[in-house]
């Protein structure tokens, strides 16, 4: 497995260290391997001990150098620090050079409908573990010229989508401390990237509107009513279906991480894929009434059961009218 970058590769050479969270399934999964292949020794954190464990077994006895751990590292980062201090104990010459936050969730729903504890779970995973486990490895990490730490973000780290008010609130909150650490590391040559992928086809994405529609299930009866049980499962259907259609290759993010791992001067900021760069952005860049009004259209084509009469349709069409201005 190869991987292009605009400079010269940094490599692996079985002594440069990569930690890597979220590695169950999908994006992360795939990048112990690729990382693993450019022969850097990889740290990959599990949330399943026998996800973890199939990861040793995989690359056990077969010449690569990984170390597969499992840990609700919600609770403590400090299991994963442990296995990075091991593996940079094995050899002398071991250096960390990358940490790669991969880790995330997705709790969707209507504002409305999404309850409180939904915010704190999400913050959780996507933002307090980051900021944990890079405080306990950056001095590390700074004894290591041109190391680096790379966040995987979201287009929703620069744009709010809708009905998904926890995941990107904690997005935006990892984009604003990825901002602040890159200048605050600049000095020590701690290199900082920022990962903003579209709609890629992992679990995470499949699944939104199994979230969605779960936290509308879960709403009380008077919060769900205005809207209507067959307006909901409506926009589950077609929501999936639209998914399906606009999901990407995750390959395209693994290639971007791997070259913000290898390249001597990453970039800062990673779009990932077609629709990151010439819809998601382009989006987020309009003047607000247009980018909301565009936002509403897309989220919500037909009206929920309290505004399907003419007085209801009258104020959705007047809230995107900002499209049919001339």
């Amino acid at each position: 497995m190869s991987f292009c970058c605009s400079q010269p590769l940094v490599e692996g050479n079985g002594e440069k260290i990569v930690v890597i969270i979220g590695c169950d399934s999908g994006i992360g999964q795939r990048l112990v391997e690729a990382a693993a292949a450019a022969n850097f020794v990889v740290v990959a954190a599990h949330f399943q001990e026998q996800s973890a464990a199939a990861t040793r077994t995989t690359y056990e006895g077969n010449g690569f150098q990984v170390y597969a751990m499992a840990a609700d590292l919600t609770e403590s980062v400090a299991p994963l620090v442990t296995v990075v201090e091991t593996a940079m104990a094995a050899e002398t010459w071991r250096q960390l050079w990358a940490v790669v936050n991969n880790a995330g969730v997705c709790i969707s729903g209507l504002t409305d409908l999404l309850p409180p504890d939904a915010y704190t779970k999400t913050m959780a995973i996507n933002i307090h573990v980051p900021v944990r486990l890079v405080y306990d490895l950056l001095p590390s990490l700074k004894k290591t010229k041109g190391s680096r730490v790379i966040n995987v973000s979201s287009i929703d780290g620069f744009i709010s989508s809708p009905a998904n008010a926890a995941y990107t609130a904690s997005k935006h909150a990892l984009e604003a401390y990825s901002d602040t650490l890159r200048v605050d590391m600049m000095p020590w040559d701690v290199k900082v990237a920022i990962i903003e992928p579209g709609t890629m086809k992992t679990p995470l994405a499949l699944g939104f509107f199994d979230s969605w529609f779960k936290t509308f299930q879960e709403a009380p009866v008077d919060r769900r009513k205005p809207y209507g049980d067959d307006w909901a499962k409506a926009r589950m259907t077609n929501g999936k279906k639209l998914i399906e259609q606009i999901v990407s290759d995750p390959m395209i993010v693994v290639a971007d991480i791997m070259d913000a791992i290898q390249s001597r001067q990453p970039k800062k900021h990673y779009l990932c894929g077609g629709a990151a760069k010439y819809l998601w952005w382009p989006l987020s860049i309009l003047p607000v009434g247009m980018r909301d009004a565009m936002l509403v259209k897309m989220a919500c084509p037909h009206p929920p059961d309290a505004l399907d009469t003419e007085q209801g349709r009258a104020i959705v069409a007047k809230s995107i009218a900002h499209l049919d201005a001339p």
